[in-house]
């Protein structure tokens, strides 16, 4: 039965009753493209009633063991029966052959796939546009700013988009006549420090450039510290570019630019497209999503929400006596028509229907005051993680811009006007510094549980002892649902000892010794025995190289570096546990028993 698609934000109604359960194949969730993905998919899950699966599981034939130990996890998918699976290319792009490729997605089986962000013959593939994004970037920097010395910094040379973005690089330099110096062709992995330590050694080697682009931004942020710390000013000496746009892009000094993948909207579409996989739906081999040029101080330009902020109405828009008057379907339409992709599509034209009548009335009749409560409302309604720091500032500017023509001539209205608009500017930078504050405190606050948990853990190395304290304080960690899976000698092949269980905030009581279970029912207990929605983040634990077992981990929204390291101290718990336990049952071989530990 074939399902048809209706609008963003609306559950669709499928022929099965089944909740389905989606999984994503990634390296890990440390980065900032990848969680991105992974807050889009969870937005999507929660809309379309189903569950969600993140299997990080490192990058295949990697030789940095911190990365391929986490492969082991990719072994246990097929056991928990996903209905559809996703895969992000920084699983099997960087250092993997293709052979070795078709061997992993063959070992799913006949279970649907998309990938993302790299081709394999035979599933469905969502991919940006990289050469489009890159292109916009470098004519901006060689028509606008002038710039001819380029040193390029460039990813991975086996992924896609890295060969991708430098193609585009020198295709468009070339394009001008601009000669390219090789000696300033870099790789820095995509790596923050690799790229900071080899932009050091250009400098400290007398290198000469006026332009730095980075084919992402970690690894642009790496370049800019080494240029300052060499005194180079950015962006009078030097202008530095990214791709990507990253959170800490727009918060960075000068504010970088770059070009804005629209990851947490490649997550949602994701989910969508393998929904649509699921439903035996019709699905496109390519589903291709634009990247768009974000002007800001790297390069010397202004940020998108001054210069729209600078924006004039056209003189033969000017109208002083309107035909239709301020708060008409003919201004709510000409809003509509300006700021609809800002807020969020037709899903929020009620919203924004409002508040402009709001305005009109505010305006109108002295005393009233509506327009403020339906800001609020808009914001908070279409609000999403990912959003950028300036969206509201752009959707003000041009709400006033189409406003402008359905003034009447009269001072005291155009007055209130640009009072209100003023108003919810305050409002809404008010708004994102408390947010700001209020995240960077919740962060705190969850690094210092986070720490003292770890302290408590490794006060004995124990087994028991951490499986204690990790149930006492998974509540001040904001961890609602954990399954601990323990690996051990004595165990079939593919069986786990559950040394603690706690689903939706409630401990499960275990035998003393735990229970042994596969990885599978373990997944199971959490997605199939309740009417909510989950999001769950399987993470491997190892030390050096040791596998140890896995977590299986639901928790509040959190950036992936802390729930990684909350990962590495239970490892090194668990592993120091496991060095005390060996070290008591080997017999002395000296006359004296010597402590094992100081």
């Amino acid at each position: 039965m074939e399902v048809a698609r209706t609008p963003p934000g609306m559950v669709r109604y499928r022929s099965m009753s089944k909740r389905h359960l989606i999984g994503l194949l990634t390296n890990d969730l440390v980065g900032t493209y990848q969680y991105s993905f992974w807050a889009g998919m969870k937005a999507a899950a929660r809309e379309e009633d189903c569950d969600v699966v993140s299997f990080n599981g490192g990058e295949l034939g990697s030789r940095d063991p911190t990365k391929s130990m986490r492969n082991s996890v990719f072994d246990f998918v097929n056991e928990t029966k996903p209905d559809a699976l996703i895969l992000l290319a920084p699983v099997v792009a960087n250092s993997t052959s293709f052979s070795q490729i078709e061997t992993f997605v063959k070992s799913f089986g006949t279970i649907p796939l998309i990938t993302v962000g790299f081709e394999i013959p035979g599933h469905p593939l969502m991919a940006v546009n990289n050469a489009s994004g890159m292109d916009s970037l470098i004519e901006h920097l060689v028509t606008v700013h002038e710039r001819k010395k380029f040193a390029f910094v460039g990813g991975p040379v086996q992924n896609p988009d890295a060969q991708q973005r430098r193609d585009t690089f020198l295709r468009v330099l070339a394009r001008h006549n601009i000669a390219f110096d090789l000696s300033m062709d870099l790789v820095g992995q995509f790596d923050f420090g690799i790229t900071k330590m080899k932009i050091a050694e250009l400098l400290q080697n007398g290198a000469e450039f006026d332009a730095l682009v980075a084919a992402n931004d970690e690894m642009a942020l790496g370049a800019m510290e080494a240029l300052k710390e060499f005194g180079r000013r950015i962006p009078d000496d030097v202008v530095v570019t990214g791709f990507d746009d990253i959170d800490e892009s727009s918060d960075s000094m000068p504010a970088l630019t770059t070009v804005r993948q629209p990851v947490f909207e490649q997550g949602k579409a994701s989910l969508l497209l393998a929904l649509d996989r699921i439903d035996g739906t019709p699905v496109s081999p390519l589903t291709t999503q634009m990247a768009s040029l974000v002007r800001r101080g790297s390069c010397g330009c202004l940020s998108t929400s001054i210069t729209e902020a600078a924006r004039r109405l056209p003189k033969t828009d000017l109208r002083t006596s309107p035909s239709t008057a301020l708060g008409s379907p003919d201004h709510v339409a000409s809003v509509y028509e300006q700021c609809a992709e800002i807020v969020g599509g037709s899903r929020y034209a009620p919203h924004l229907e409002e508040l402009v009548k709001a305005m009109a009335v505010d305006c109108l009749k002295p005393g009233s005051d509506t327009a403020r409560s339906a800001f609020v409302y808009l914001v908070e309604s279409a609000f999403h993680a990912d959003e950028e720091n300036d969206r509201w500032q752009t959707f003000l500017s041009r709400l006033r811009i189409a406003s402008l023509r359905f003034l009447p001539a009269d001072p005291a209205t155009i007055f209130s006007f640009e009072g209100l608009v003023h108003q919810m500017r305050a409002m809404s930078q008010e708004r994102l510094g408390q947010s700001i504050a209020a995240n960077a405190a919740q962060l705190h606050r969850w690094a210092r549980s986070m720490h003292e948990s770890a302290c408590k853990m490794l006060e004995k190395f124990d087994d028991e002892h951490m499986f204690q304290t990790l149930a006492q304080e998974a509540k001040s960690l904001q961890i609602s649902t954990l399954q601990f899976l323990v690996r051990e000698p004595n165990l079939s092949e593919g069986e786990f000892r559950l040394a603690l269980s706690i689903v939706r905030g409630a401990r499960n009581n275990l035998p003393p010794k735990g229970a042994v279970i596969s990885f599978g029912s373990a997944l199971r207990t959490i997605t199939k025995r309740s009417a909510l929605r989950s999001s769950v983040v399987v993470e491997p634990l190892y030390f050096g190289g040791e596998q140890l077992g896995f977590l299986m981990m639901e928790m509040v929204s959190r950036r992936g570096a802390l729930m990684d390291s909350l990962r590495g101290q239970i490892s090194a718990s668990l592993m120091g546990s496991r060095i005390v336990n060996l070290a008591r049952e080997k017999p002395s071989k000296g006359k004296r028993n010597e402590p094992i530990l100081a």
